[in-house]
């Protein structure tokens, strides 16, 4: 099913527990112009490609401004697409492709096709091991390690890249899928492979690679034995008891965390909005002043004195560019479109809420696909056609069409086509949205949440100095009372969701990569720098550099906590905690272990 051999017995049995286990099904159509580019993404878990079709199979997909004569055939479908598409993206929180990937021949001439893939995101482990590093696959309970895919390569310049020259990460495209992993692991409690070319082969000569895995634990029982039809119906029936849905939300409504960030008048000062975990929506914004102490510092007692200080049409202007994104950047030029108080040193102090959604991205020409469970609707948070970085959607475009990373266009056109269904098809096209930056290969965002028809209402949302603003939002206060929270009440404590153990061996050029998915952060929990057995790192080595088995350098713990705790990715090598040889002539290791942890017991109040 993925990328190397299982058998259908065990394809079975991972059908029916990957049921209860779906944390979303996304559907993506990119019309077949030659060069737009199809973005699969799962924000938790991994990609595993369900059905994919290249050709055309409705004469309304992808049919604007084409003759009828070139939407006739709705039965053209090439063989083997989904094959493709699958060895591609399984296993990968991240794939982009273009139709050229797929188009081997053309099974409709004259027809113009799409290709069209429907993926679910499953839960899993996601490992990134730096080349010359180990992997340690690990599971706890009694449980045994399920590859789901694993990938020998390089597909960004930032990953494993730390203090590596440029010419060594320019090669984004190398990719080397392998069946080793999941030979070596599958059915193990614990695993180790290392990630060098001497087990996976050099797919590009010259560039530092990285391994890429993802897998679960399931209970051995589980992999391997025989399902009958009645069994496989009564697990269906017992999920379907249990109230799990293949597109479930895994998400509770209530808001991660809420942060204020206040950012002093001056030019240059730029203000960043930024949620780790789910998608900003602003609830306050304050241009102006209303106290003596906050960006007070160095100023006269006159540039202070008014204290009731505010521009109205704010929180909308922080709101449009704002709400439904991950990160946003401003600085106070966007809000002073007039000045509230002549002569006062003003301030703009926004707060805002980080709340779980569904995030969805479409390449320019391609189609977003929302939608959610029977007897649910829409709510879109945000949307914003255009581009903020080099990398979403940039699959083989040249340079000049994603070098313009502040090119941005908030839409309520989203909201008012899709907001009260429960799906929706929008295409991200500047006929659609408009251009925002000629020249540029844009792509479209949307946060969407899905609710139960009564729980979505229209809220009052009031600037400081105007209490006749109103506009409709999905706001705090409706999610947690939808939810049973009251305010400022505690979230309940969460688990760690994973435990990994890191080992690098001490070359100087090695990286070592703790990485958390992004709904988590690194904690460690044990460093060892130094030797503690004869097999670790051993390869190629004289037995005297290998005999000192009591060899640890003290203080390695606190700085590897120092650089990582916290960080959903931290990249370091040997040389941060090289401060001295605790064994002469043994050659030593970096040995790491870490649990990701949700963020801390976080507190909301409104």
């Amino acid at each position: 099913m993925l990328r190397f051999s299982l058998s259908s017995t065990l394809l079975l049995a991972a059908t029916c527990l990957f049921t209860a286990a779906v944390t979303s099904t996304e559907r993506i159509i990119t019309c077949d112009d030659g060069h737009s580019v199809q973005r699969l993404s799962c924000e938790i878990g991994v990609i595993s490609v369900e059905a994919s079709l290249y050709g055309r199979a409705d004469s309304k997909t992808c049919s604007e401004g084409r003759p009828a004569h070139q939407l006739a055939n709705t039965k053209c479908s090439q063989p083997g697409t989904v094959d493709i598409l699958k060895k591609r993206c399984d296993g990968k929180k991240v794939c982009e492709l273009n139709t050229g990937a797929v188009r081997i021949s053309d099974p409709c001439y004259g027809i113009f096709k799409y290709l069209e893939t429907n993926y679910t995101c499953f839960p899993a482990i996601h490992l990134v091991v730096c080349e010359n590093s180990l992997a340690q696959l690990y599971c706890d309970g009694g449980q045994v390690i399920l590859v789901y895919g694993a990938d020998y390569g390089r597909h960004d310049s930032t990953t494993c890249s730390y203090q590596r020259p440029p010419a060594q990460v320019r090669n984004t495209y190398c990719s080397n899928p392998g069946t080793k992993v999941a030979e070596s692991c599958n059915g193990k409690s614990s695993c180790t492979i290392r990630a060098s070319n001497s087990v996976f082969g050099d797919p590009c000569v010259g560039t530092y690679k990285y391994l890429e895995v993802a897998y679960t634990c399931q209970y051995p029982h589980m992999l391997c034995f025989r399902l009958s039809s009645s069994l496989l119906l009564a697990a269906a029936c017992l999920l379907v008891t249990a109230g799990f849905s293949a597109a479930q939300p895994m998400l509770p409504l209530r808001a991660v965390s809420t942060e204020r960030v206040v950012t002093c008048d001056d030019l240059n000062n730029v203000q960043r909005l930024s949620c780790e975990t789910g998608v900003i929506i602003v609830q306050t914004a304050l241009y102006g002043r209303v106290d003596k102490e906050t960006c007070s510092e160095h100023r006269p007692a006159h540039q202070l004195t008014n204290t009731k200080c505010s521009q109205r049409g704010t929180l909308q202007v922080i709101k449009q560019r704002c709400d439904g994104k991950k990160d946003c950047e401003i600085n106070t030029n966007v809000v002073r479109t007039s000045d509230p108080c002549y002569g006062i040193y003003k301030y703009l102090d926004v707060t805002f809420a980080c709340l779980p959604a569904v995030r969805t991205v479409a390449c320019e020409h391609s189609v977003a696909n929302l939608q959610c469970d029977e007897g649910q609707v829409l709510f879109v948070l945000g949307a914003d056609y255009g581009r903020r970085d080099k990398t979403t959607c940039s699959f083989q475009r040249p340079a000049s069409q994603i070098q313009n990373v502040h090119c941005s266009k908030p839409t309520s056109k989203v909201a008012e086509s899709c907001n009260g269904k429960s799906s929706c098809t929008v295409k991200a096209s500047n006929s659609v949205f408009g251009d925002p930056c000629v020249g540029t290969y844009k792509y479209l965002e949307v946060a969407y949440r899905c609710q139960q028809k009564q729980k979505i209402i229209t809220v009052l949302m009031c600037d400081s100095n105007d209490s006749n603003v109103s506009f409709s939002v999905l706001a705090a206060t409706c999610l947690f009372t939808a939810a049973g929270f009251s305010r400022a009440q505690s979230l309940p404590p969460r688990t760690a969701e994973s435990t990994k153990r890191v080992i690098t061996c001490d070359d100087n050029d090695n990286v070592q990569r703790l990485s958390c998915a992004k709904y988590s952060v690194i904690s460690v929990q044990k460093a060892l720098y130094g030797r503690e057995d004869k097999v670790t790192c051993s390869q190629g080595r004289p037995a005297h550099e290998l005999s000192d088995t009591e060899c640890c350098q003290e203080g390695t713990l606190e700085v590897i906590q120092k650089r990582c705790d916290g960080k959903t990715d931290c990249e370091i090598n040997t040389n941060v905690v090289h401060t001295g040889d605790p064994c002469y002539g043994t050659y030593k290791y970096l040995d790491i272990t870490y649990t990701c942890l949700p963020p801390g017991q976080l507190r909301f109040c409104f």
